[in-house]
């Protein structure tokens, strides 16, 4: 249950009384990337459980910029997985 308390608002998330009560279907699909996904898209980076697309990132700022540590340490990792 996601309340903490012993009467919960909330009905259970997995439940299919609620997927049907909501009009939702369960496709059974996992939604965000494998390991194996990420490693093939370019300059997609993952940072703790989180994927970051840099793309927008590496089109700016194409070239290192030398005052900026957190810069150049993304440089870095770009040139290293490509």
């Amino acid at each position: 249950m996601p309340c903490s308390v012993d009467t919960c608002p909330l009905p259970p998330i997995n439940a299919s009384s609620t997927y049907q009560s909501l009009s939702l279907v369960n496709i059974q699909l996992l939604a965000g990337y494998s390991g194996d996904q990420v490693s093939q898209l370019t300059n997609y980076f993952v940072l703790g459980e989180a994927v970051y697309n840099m793309a927008p990132y590496f089109s700016l700022h194409p070239r290192t910029i030398s005052s900026d540590q957190v810069d150049r340490i993304l440089q870095v990792m770009q040139k290293t997985s490509s």
